[in-house]
């Protein structure tokens, strides 16, 4: 079957086989994506109907509608009113075409996205946030319910599917598989389903040498740290995660906090800070819940393509729980200058006390891995590392998945509904499709007492935290506003005990 586009047929023809495990929505954003950047298909130019594009790769009507939804989403294709779906004219992928090789050398990202410089959670994080703050661990235990995210969410753990991971692992394994020492990466087995996982769900295409396993995300930042070297200014978003400030900070980095406008992290900031290394959450910010635009995207990876020795950390910690569809692609997917370390972790969605965690290494980092790093021994077990490379080959991690992302979607609704049907209608929910948590911005004649929101709330039974606490520094009129922002983890909350918790929450805050 032909491959590629067809010029002036109105014709794309892909060969749906060659998806290699990938989703056909999936496969087919990917190969039109690449079109759109390699210049196949040019700015300005119609795309088939979806009733064509569907009749030609034998796919259903939806496969297509959902995925021009996709591409329109990230901004590489427009839709113009009874006239049909075309590429984007916009600066976004198709011009942010640079030289893998040497990306540092490519003088027309100047064009590109234009010269910025001119102008023109989880458990970990929760429990940082508020450990300087008078809301640590003790305080958080002592609560009846928990909206920080820092316990694990009763009976979400698989406990029955684990314990036959590890029963089987432990009685069909060979023994010299099972004490065989796990090398700097971690173990093959695992890598290998993490490999196939990042493809299939984020579009990351990255073979398992490339992955990096770990105890945890702290360990990854702790390595990551080592293989970019310390020296030079590494950002951070403020607000952000205080936990990987203070790690950083704890390993002798010295650190700036980078501001964040309505799009994400903003690039004229980074180039005038002379940052080296970006650490950024844009899929979903932690503590705001906000998702980088598709433009600020390609900004952010431009600007790291512009000297060889600036880098940008994708924080994708809770990926799995987008509760709305359309999500946009990694950075990681989009990086064809190899300047993406990216870094995700389990214990969102296995518990806080899994204790597990993965980094994809771009191509030229790889090498360099082994080269600085290779003498350690992997911070995970193998017995555990294959226990849990069954539990996702039998597919239990992806049920598991599931049935903790419709236990989230009928959370929220629950709480969202609830929330507006008292005297939290007058409040502002804010982002509340991007993950398990939102934001709930209280007007201001709601809060007139001297004590915090946190206070209040926990005198009442309730664990939270606002906004206010996220940041490095603020403005008064912008720290004023995050003072009466609730960040709402609803990770740990069940669905039954809504009505409870609002009701606790709005005697706090109205009583």
């Amino acid at each position: 079957m032909k491959s590629g586009v067809r010029k002036g047929r109105n014709v794309i023809g892909y060969d749906m086989a060659q998806r290699n495990g990938l989703g056909k929505r999936a496969y087919l954003c990917e190969r039109i994506r690449s079109d759109i950047a390699a210049g196949v298909l040019a700015p300005g130019e119609k795309l088939p109907s979806r009733r064509v594009l569907a009749d030609l790769l034998d796919v259903s009507s939806s496969t297509v509608e959902e995925t021009y939804r996709q591409l329109v989403a990230e901004g590489c294709v427009e839709v113009r009113e009874r006239s049909g779906h075309f590429v984007s004219w916009t600066p976004l992928a198709a011009r942010v075409r640079v030289d893998a090789a040497k990306p540092w050398e490519h003088e027309a990202l100047e064009g590109a996205v234009g010269d910025r410089r001119c102008g023109g959670g989880s458990a970990e994080r929760a429990g940082e946030a508020g450990s300087s703050r008078g809301a640590g661990p003790a305080a958080v235990a002592a609560c009846r319910f928990d909206l920080t995210g820092a316990r694990g969410a009763p009976g979400a753990f698989p406990l029955d599917a684990w314990a036959k991971a590890l029963r089987q692992t432990l009685s069909r394994e060979s023994a010299a598989d099972l004490l065989a020492p796990a090398p700097a990466r971690g173990c093959l087995r695992l890598r290998e389903q993490i490999s196939r996982f990042v493809r299939q769900t984020r579009g990351i295409d990255a073979s398992p040498d490339r992955i990096v396993v770990a105890s945890g995300a702290q360990t990854l930042y702790s390595l990551v740290i080592q293989l970019l070297g310390r020296q030079g200014t590494w950002a951070v978003e403020n607000p952000g995660y205080p936990r990987l400030s203070s790690i950083y900070r704890a390993h002798g980095v010295q650190l700036s906090q980078a501001p964040l406008d309505d799009e994400g992290v903003s690039v004229d900031w980074l180039y005038a800070s002379e940052a080296r290394v970006a650490h950024l959450m844009p899929s979903h910010h932690y503590p705001t819940g906000a998702v980088t635009s598709a433009s600020r995207r390609y900004e952010l990876l431009a600007w790291a393509s512009r000297s060889e020795d600036r880098y940008l950390v994708e924080d994708d910690y809770d990926c799995e729980f987008r509760l709305s569809k359309g999500a946009l692609p990694p950075l990681a997917g989009l990086d064809a200058a190899g300047r993406v370390l990216y870094v995700n972790t389990f214990s969102k969605t296995m518990g806080p006390s899994f204790r597990l965690a993965y980094l994809v290494l771009p191509p030229a980092l790889s090498d360099a891995f082994d080269e600085k790093l290779g003498f350690y021994s992997s911070t995970v077990s193998t017995i555990e590392s294959i226990a849990f490379a069954r539990f996702m080959e039998e597919g239990h991690f992806e049920r598991h998945v599931r049935r903790m992302r419709k236990a989230g979607r009928d959370v929220r609704d629950a709480l969202a509904a609830r929330l507006q049907s008292g005297p939290f209608r007058q409040a502002r929910i804010r982002n509340e499709d991007n993950g398990l948590g939102f934001l709930l911005e209280l007007p201001a004649s709601a809060v007139s007492s001297g004590q915090s929101l946190s206070q209040m709330a926990r005198s009442n039974g309730v664990a939270v935290r606002t906004l206010d606490q996220f940041y490095a520094h603020g403005g008064p009129d912008r720290l004023a506003r995050a003072r009466r922002t609730i960040v709402v983890d609803y990770s740990a909350l069940a669905q039954a005990d809504v009505d409870a918790v609002v009701a606790a929450l709005e005697q706090a805050v109205f009583s």
